[in-house]
């Protein structure tokens, strides 16, 4: 069991009246809320390797489909948000008009 040692902080009034309406709509603590910070802060130092439940059940999705890379992730891209590679090259024609000088 983890010994708990008594901590002391000198922080403006405002900002404790906040943390403790924060911590009281979230149902903790506000020694709670400050070791879950410290806690976060601190583990963001190490890398954390768990694999999220989401990553695991996305790991291997695309084995099979074919796609080789950044070029037919580009080509995937194009072909979802544009009509045809005309409305492409009309937008890239629009955008360099506008830079030229009148």
């Amino acid at each position: 069991m983890a010994m708990h040692t008594k901590l002391t902080l000198r922080l403006d009034d405002r900002l404790i009246a906040q943390a403790k309406a924060y911590a009281r709509d979230a149902g903790k603590s506000l020694s709670q809320m400050v070791a879950e910070y410290f806690s976060a802060m601190t583990a963001s130092r190490q890398p954390d390797c768990t694999e999220t439940p989401t990553v695991a059940r996305l790991r291997g999705v695309l084995k099979d489909s074919g796609l080789e890379g950044v070029r037919d992730y580009h080509a995937h891209l194009e072909n979802k948000h544009l009509r045809d590679g005309q409305a492409h090259e009309g937008a890239l024609r629009h955008q360099r008009a506008d830079r030229l000088p009148a």
